[in-house]
């Protein structure tokens, strides 16, 4: 009979207290269930592996963690791939209110691994992107290569990181054995010494890959401080910027080239074939995205010795003229090179 008293005296309480409860608001924790000392529970718990905090008093502690903190942890726990307990420990360490010492400890490991993670990027981004700084400069590419290997070093470094240092290392110490070895120096003697063969023993394709690979030797050996304060406008421009004065050269001996082509052929069916073609090797320049060389024809064909071939223009099919528009509206000027930049983005 006292036992089932007691259960009565429990049940009443309860039935007292639900009037206090609000629909949209949780029941305050029962007195005798509030923690007074910390120390008593366990402060963390793993639930299907989510973190569970047993002290209500830790919740005014997490708006501590500052906003540069909060961002490494999550940056680093996305770039960890799947959490685990051990890493869900850390990061709950270090936005909770632990014992500061063991909190900062973590939360020191999560800011290095973030920012680790960022210089990483950083440097992957300029060996892929600007290789030509290392290129002429050894001494810039061995203190990189220095630095990467220091870094692979430190014990605590993730297995993604240590994988993105040894790829950005294997990037600055391999060798390239393409074009490196040729340049328009060594080309142009082969031409000028040799018999060249005449046009029409060329198709339109070799002819378009051989124009890529000579714009490709010239374009790829302009250093980047020839861009900077636009010297090529400027009076002492070939001392300023002589590799870019020589880009203006080659694109000006091509574009001679092609109206020299056009206008040695004696008769006007001759001539017709020839203009038919070269706005084909320009279509097949365009899809190998060598749009200097579409720029190099469509200026050649303007020219007033060319277009003033009335009755050559006459005999050229409907096709051909409606690709030389759609080569020309490619390359306008018009809108700051607009149709270009746009094709380039593709």
């Amino acid at each position: 009979l006292s036992v089932r008293e007691e259960s009565d005296n429990d049940q009443n309480q309860s039935d007292d207290g639900d009037p206090e409860a609000s629909p949209t608001k949780s029941p305050t924790t029962p007195k005798n269930v509030k923690c007074k000392n910390s120390s008593e529970f366990s402060l963390f718990s793993y639930n299907n592996g989510m973190v569970m905090s047993s002290c209500r008093e830790l919740d005014n502690n997490r708006s501590a963690l500052s906003a540069a903190s909060a961002f490494a942890i999550a940056t680093a726990g996305a770039n960890e791939g799947t959490p685990t307990k051990e890493k869900y420990r850390r990061m709950s360490l270090a936005s909770t209110g632990f014992p500061t010492d063991q909190r900062n400890g973590d939360k020191e490991f999560v800011i290095r691994r973030a920012a680790t993670n960022r210089v990483l990027n950083v440097l992957r981004h300029w060996v892929s992107k600007h290789s030509p700084d290392f290129e002429s400069n050894n001494e810039l590419k061995t203190k990189v290569i220095a630095f990467l290997e220091e870094v692979m070093h430190d014990p605590e470094l993730l297995t993604q990181e240590r994988k993105a240092a040894a790829n950005i290392i294997r990037t600055l110490t391999q060798e390239d054995h393409g074009d490196n070895q040729i340049t328009l120096e060594d080309v142009t003697p082969l031409v000028e010494g040799g018999k060249a063969d005449p046009f029409e023993n060329h198709s339109a394709l070799e002819i378009a890959e051989q124009l890529t690979l000579l714009d490709h030797l010239v374009f790829k050996v302009i250093p980047y401080a020839e861009f900077f304060g636009q010297g090529w406008m400027k009076n002492d421009k070939n001392e300023k910027t002589p590799y870019i004065m020589r880009t203006t050269k080659h694109f000006n001996d091509i574009s001679n080239l092609i109206a020299t082509e056009i206008l040695r052929c004696e008769d006007v069916v001759t001539r017709v074939a020839v203009i038919e073609k070269w706005v084909a090797v320009a279509d097949i320049c365009r899809c190998l995205h060598n749009y200097n060389a579409v720029l190099e024809i469509t200026s050649s064909l303007n020219r007033s010795s060319v277009f003033r071939l009335k009755k050559t223009w006459l005999k050229v099919s409907k096709q051909t003229k409606a690709l030389i528009d759609k080569l020309q509206k490619l390359v306008s000027s018009e809108g700051r090179f607009k149709n270009l930049r746009e094709a380039l983005k593709k």
